[in-house]
């Protein structure tokens, strides 16, 4: 479960086909320059869990991948993030988590916990949010980015 953008990078590809050579830093400059603000949208939508921590746990890596060139990764490194964003189907979840979660929103654990055994819990689909979120912002972030590895600073 990772965030993934496309990039639209308009005028900027004829530049990329008059030198192929430059196509790796290009995409590893757009890469390096989005990941940073894809992580942190991601970390704000991404609910904070029973302990408060798992948006600490949203991670960004980069680097080459076979058949994909260089590219960026931002995704929650927890389990429960990812059932929080997909939702369950009814289970047997462990009470302590669920005491805590529900006494800190003021909740009644043993109302919560016989929720989850009977329906489940609904998804919250925050990682899509974060992908529709953060689309447009990204091209204009990524395109700076590739210019600037592109003309080395200079405008033009």
């Amino acid at each position: 479960m990772t965030v993934r953008v496309r990039i639209h990078l308009g005028a900027i590809p004829r530049r990329l086909a008059e030198d192929p050579e430059l196509v790796p830093r290009a995409r590893q400059a757009a890469v390096r320059a989005a990941g940073p603000y894809v992580q942190r949208v991601l970390a704000l939508n991404t609910p904070s869990g029973v302990s408060g921590n798992a948006r600490q746990a949203v991670t960004f890596e980069e680097g080459p991948r076979p058949g994909e060139g260089f590219v960026g990764y931002a995704a929650p490194a927890s389990t429960y993030i990812q059932f929080a964003n997909d939702g369950t189907r009814p289970h047997t979840p462990p009470w302590q988590p669920v005491a805590l979660w529900a006494i800190r929103k003021g909740l009644n654990p043993g109302k919560v916990w016989w929720g989850i055994r009977r329906h489940g819990t609904k998804a919250q689909k925050f990682v899509e949010k974060t992908a529709l979120q953060v689309e447009a912002p990204i091209q204009k972030i990524m395109g700076d980015a590739v210019m600037e590895a592109l003309t080395g600073g200079r405008n033009g």
